[in-house]
């Protein structure tokens, strides 16, 4: 059984990963004509929520959330495929 605190710790890390992994994927392969990144925060959310009880769902449910706020313009505008068109590629930041 995981302590309430460490649950808590898991959840803000795997969300932390999950946005930087998404940066990186912004920034080094924003020039690649395909699907955006935040879709793939979707079915993690969805998993996430069906095995909610265990803590490999609130992992997922972090995961998914870091995912599309790493891409939160693109999902603002709902970007579904396509090439990243900023000028400037920023890693800290919702482009």
């Amino acid at each position: 059984m995981i302590i309430k605190g460490m649950e808590y710790f898991l959840f803000i890390a795997a969300a932390f990963i999950s946005y930087c992994l998404g940066r990186l994927g912004h920034v080094f392969g924003g020039q690649i004509n395909g699907p955006h990144h935040w879709l793939y925060g979707i079915p993690m959310i969805i998993v996430g929520i069906i095995f909610w009880k265990s803590i490999w769902g609130k992992i997922l449910v972090a995961a998914g959330i870091g995912c599309m706020i790493s891409d939160f313009n693109d999902m603002i505008q709902f970007k579904i495929y396509g090439v990243d068109d900023v000028e400037v590629k920023r890693f800290w930041g919702l482009d």
